[in-house]
């Protein structure tokens, strides 16, 4: 893409797309149902946006979203998992995926909306201390894939478009996830570090700059130590702030309850190549049918196919991002993959379209080579 464009979006797309982050983030702090229907009208408006668009429609890209839209149908009527109104978020989703991945988006407005949901959580930090419930239907294992959700995007059109990348939003993200969980604050370590090595790259660095990246580095060194490596016993420690981080969110058993019910219900090749139904399953119905894990949460809404084809796209994005040396993309992509790990991100969600933006990503770039050429 041209490295020479500037902050100047399409009003339609900046506003489209402010607003879908808006109704995210007012549906996950107020119980109002306006706010849903909110959702709703802005995800028919992204709709409209790119149906009446001037550009011609891409083939490859409308493909990969009719298969999208057939295996929600099948799942609906063969499994039960896929419910109408999470149909319609998938369509919702495969349409502002699209639109994230427009020239004609300005980073700003996807800035300003990180910037408005950082205040809401740092004000309820200063109100009401780390331990209280900021989103109304969500733990704060969720504080930072909402803080991420925006931001990934940010640095997305940041790198498509070839602009200065600065390091304080994910400085920003980082310090929010301190209230969350430990996934979360491993993935905003992951991005706080890559994106600062990019931004700096090639420069000297100041005194204050290399202490706070080698506070992120050696506490992000030690939280994918004490997470990868679950068998170590703490119980005995005398690190309570270690405990108490290792103590957040879901514990381990919980989670491994669920994963182990899931795995266990693929004894048959209906539920391997569908996705069982995960009402009957015990412990994922205790937990509101939250499997705590998006890859499984994808296998149960679209299948085996549905994983195969987010693994496979996955890969391709990221040699994509190799190729086109897209390194803050990649570092994006590579953070959201992580974190979608241990909660429900993706898979008819009102974030999903993050994951198609990267998916989509390869095939929109091909395309507009080849109409560059042509």
């Amino acid at each position: 893409m041209n490295k020479t464009i500037v902050f100047n979006g399409n009003l339609k797309t900046d506003l489209v797309v402010f607003l879908y982050f808006a109704a995210v983030l007012l549906v996950n702090i107020s119980d109002s149902p306006i706010f849903t229907v909110f959702y709703y009208f802005v995800g028919i408006i992204s709709i409209l946006l790119y149906l009446f668009k001037s550009e011609k429609f891409n083939k490859k890209l409308d493909l990969l979203s009719f298969g999208i839209v057939c295996f929600s149908i099948i799942n609906f009527f063969c499994v039960g998992n896929m419910t109408f109104l999470k149909m319609l978020i998938m369509v919702i989703s495969i349409f502002v995926s699209q639109l994230f991945l427009s020239d004609n988006l300005s980073p700003k407005p996807l800035l300003f909306i990180f910037i408005i949901n950082a205040a809401v959580v740092f004000v309820n930090y200063v109100l009401y201390g780390f331990s209280h419930q900021v989103y109304i239907e969500s733990t704060n294992n969720y504080i930072s894939i909402y803080a991420l959700a925006p931001l990934i995007i940010y640095y997305l059109q940041i790198d498509c478009k070839g602009l200065k990348v600065t390091f304080w939003p994910a400085l920003v993200c980082c310090v929010m996830s301190l209230g969350g969980g430990r996934m979360g604050f491993v993935s905003c370590s992951f991005l706080l570090l890559g994106v600062y090595f990019i931004s700096t790259m090639g420069k000297s660095r100041s005194v204050i700059e290399k202490l706070i990246i080698s506070l992120f580095t050696l506490v992000f060194v030690v939280s994918i130590f004490l997470f990868v490596v679950p068998s170590l016993d703490f119980s005995n420690s005398k690190l309570y702030v270690v405990q108490n981080f290792l103590a957040r969110g879901l514990d381990g058993n919980g989670r491994s309850y669920i994963w182990n019910d899931y795995i266990n219900s693929l004894n048959n090749l209906k539920n391997i190549i569908f996705g069982p139904p995960t009402k009957d399953l015990y412990y994922v119905e205790m937990f509101k049918n939250n499997l705590h894990n998006s890859y499984l949460t994808i296998h149960s809404l679209f299948g085996i196919v549905g994983i195969f084809t987010v693994i496979i796209l996955s890969i391709r994005c990221i040699l994509y991002c190799i190729k086109d040396a897209k390194w803050l993309t990649l570092i994006c992509l590579v953070c959201i993959l992580l974190r979608a790990y241990t909660d429900y991100m993706f898979g008819a969600t009102r974030l999903t379209p993050i994951l198609l933006a990267f998916l989509f990503l390869p095939i929109i770039g091909s395309h507009n080579k080849e109409k560059a050429l042509n």
